[in-house]
């Protein structure tokens, strides 16, 4: 996995420097020397955190003082948006889902209704219903303890 971001972003711009000599400045330059190739931020960053992980080892041995790419500024990666869809579909594919298998499709629906994941949907249990308030209480594991995480109405 780390050997062709060894290969292809950290040795052919990193290699020859000696670990006393890498400045934080040279890691800032080499960020942006590998954005002008093209490669993506996240990519970029990768690269950064094989680098950090050894200048922390070499922290811990002893070899450098400091561990400098702990003070560079890698790029930013920018969160990618997620892509819910409108409730018309929801609905749509819920109608869809019924003809074929009515208890999968109240699945679809929870999900769909509630935005919960599907380990918490299917540990659903009849106590999270309040039928009074109409409300969903999912259930949340917390290192074996359930507890409550929240209410859905």
């Amino acid at each position: 996995m780390y050997d062709g971001y060894i290969k292809n972003q950290i040795r052919p711009y990193l290699w020859d420097v000696s670990l006393g000599d890498l400045s934080v400045v040279d890691l800032d330059r080499w960020y942006v020397t590998l954005k002008r190739t093209g490669l993506a931020p996240a990519t970029v960053r990768k690269a950064h955190n094989i680098v950090r992980g050894a200048l922390t080892q070499g922290v811990r041995w002893g070899w450098i003082t400091t561990n400098v790419a702990a003070l560079s500024r890698p790029p930013a990666v920018p969160k990618s948006a997620i892509a819910t869809p409108k409730a018309t579909e929801v609905r749509d594919f819920v109608g869809f889902v019924a003809k074929i298998d009515k208890e999968f499709a109240t699945y679809v629906r929870l999900s769909g209704v509630t935005g919960a994941r599907p380990g918490e949907v299917c540990a659903l249990q009849w106590d999270d219903v309040d039928f009074e308030h109409s409300e969903l209480h999912q259930a949340a594991d917390h290192g074996g303890r359930t507890g409550r995480c929240g209410r859905k109405t």
